[in-house]
């Protein structure tokens, strides 16, 4: 990253060194809203220690894309260790927000909220938009428990219902707070308020 990328990521309250570890990357990328090039932060998806895809958000104005074919995988999930409980997230800087607060093993959707719950039956074969789920699948059994922590926010919570009814809604631990998400959290709170509402969720 440049000088520029950290100060886009500090102003979140995301430091150097959480950047660095997630491995973020600096990039010049097309972005189809704003009709133009513009200098991003790479987002690198991994599994078992390969990138598979990246994710990019403009530092200039808010606009992001993705490498074709999208990101298939949880972003953090390699980094997760097992046995352990894991935090579920809307989006990338969230996953950063966590690991800024200490929480071990966060993990943020590849893609963003559904607008609502969707109906029917869950099968795993035939669901394609939440493939990262099922691709994760032995992680997250071997969790003791999953704390989903979506936007606050009428999609986040549909992304928060669909999560759990696919991990099981015994396993899971839902957050409640009155920010947008926990990025908010942290920049207009603390990081301790965050650990809160991750240790708090029910």
């Amino acid at each position: 990253l440049e000088e520029s990328h950290y100060s886009f990521l500090m102003k979140r309250g995301i430091s150097r060194e959480t950047a660095d570890k997630m491995k973020l990357f600096s990039a010049e990328k097309w972005f189809q809203r704003l009709g133009r090039t513009a200098p991003a932060v790479g987002f690198p998806y991994y599994r078992n220690g390969a990138i598979t895809s990246a994710k990019y958000r403009c530092i200039e104005d808010k606009d992001f894309t993705q490498d074709a074919g999208g990101a298939h995988d949880f972003f953090g999930i390699d980094q997760v260790v097992a046995d352990k409980p894991i935090v579920i997230v809307e989006g990338e800087i969230d996953a950063l927000t966590g690991i800024e607060c200490g929480i071990e093993n966060v993990v943020s959707v590849p893609s963003g909220a559904p607008m609502k719950v969707v109906d029917g039956k869950v099968t795993a074969s035939e669901d394609k938009k939440f493939a990262f789920v099922w691709n994760a699948h032995e992680i997250l059994s071997k969790a003791p428990y999953i704390v989903i922590a979506t936007d606050n926010d009428s999609p986040g919570q549909a992304l928060a219902e669909e999560l759990a009814r696919r991990i099981g809604k015994h396993k899971c631990r839902l957050t409640k707070f009155d920010r947008k998400d926990l990025n908010d959290i942290l920049t207009q709170d603390s990081p301790e308020r965050v650990v809160s509402v991750i240790n708090d969720a029910q």
